[in-house]
């Protein structure tokens, strides 16, 4: 049984932050591998201009590099029609029988958690993880408010705050500022190439 960690965002673009958090999930729950898994139709995300599913992978493989044990996987990016986390995470567990999810929310989703699609599956589905970061936010009372809500456990991933975002580092595209060390070198050189965030 290999122990699996599902990391899914839009990854528009990838940054050191995902990278930094994809590290230390996998350190800290002792995970043969963290897949990065760019999203494929979002619900919440319809309207947006979103790179395609190509150009994402191609960044989140350009910031993985030769890490073995993260991998960006298309697995999304290939269905069709809106895409639930709760059917993904119902494909992956008929497709990997043997294997155990972790699945990894994001500390700003514990609010929202209740209005995704069937959240109460998605908690049978994989092992909930909430990355939490390490800037003295007290969140307890949201963690025991979820748990009790959805009758699951819930483990937390401590990780830096680094104050990066994908849409912080559109902007500074946009307006000509830098993102150097915002993002990984060999991602920020495919941005400029290919003319990404320039409007």
């Amino acid at each position: 049984m290999n122990k699996i960690g599902i990391f899914g965002g839009t990854f528009n673009p990838v940054h050191i932050g995902h990278m930094i958090m994809a590290e230390n999930f996998y350190e800290q729950f002792e995970l043969d591998e963290v897949w990065m898994m760019p999203s494929g139709n979002p619900p919440h995300k319809i309207g947006e201009k979103i790179q395609t599913g190509t150009v994402r992978c191609e960044m989140l493989r350009l910031a993985i590099g030769e890490n073995l044990h993260i991998k960006c996987t298309d697995f999304e990016l290939k269905r069709e029609g809106l895409i639930y986390t709760a059917d993904t995470l119902k494909l992956l567990r008929e497709k990997y029988s043997s294997d155990k999810f972790y699945f990894l929310l994001g500390e700003d989703s514990l609010d929202s958690f209740g209005n995704w699609y069937h959240p109460e599956r998605i908690v049978k589905l994989a092992d909930i993880v909430v990355a939490v970061r390490s800037n003295g936010i007290n969140i307890e009372e949201k963690l025991d408010m979820f748990k009790k809500t959805f009758n699951c456990q819930v483990s937390v991933l401590s990780v830096p705050f680094i104050g990066v975002s994908s849409s912080d580092i559109r902007e500074r595209s946009r307006n000509g500022a830098t993102i150097k060390y915002m993002v990984n070198e060999s991602v920020e050189k495919f941005i400029y190439d290919n003319n990404l965030y320039n409007g």
